[in-house]
């Protein structure tokens, strides 16, 4: 598979019945989509999808950061 970020290798790890991914990148690192905004995310130009990846870094949630609604351009 390719990661949803950079368009690099990736591996996909997400578990059965997880609504959304869990992807994991040699550059982008782990991390999860909602699934609610998978598709929002494709239509993102690459640079807007790494801003939201480091958005989800920087809110230090425990696990792998989680790239949700909330972080996309157009929310604060």
């Amino acid at each position: 598979m390719l990661c949803e970020i950079c368009r690099g290798p990736a591996v996909d790890h997400t578990p059965p019945g997880y609504d959304g991914m869990n992807i994991r990148c040699s550059t982008c690192g782990n991390y999860s989509i909602a699934g609610s905004v998978l598709n929002k995310l494709r239509q993102l130009s690459l640079d807007e999808r790494y801003r939201a990846l480091q958005r989800a870094k920087s809110h230090g949630s425990l696990g792998s950061p989680l790239i949700d609604n909330s972080l996309l351009p157009g929310h604060s």
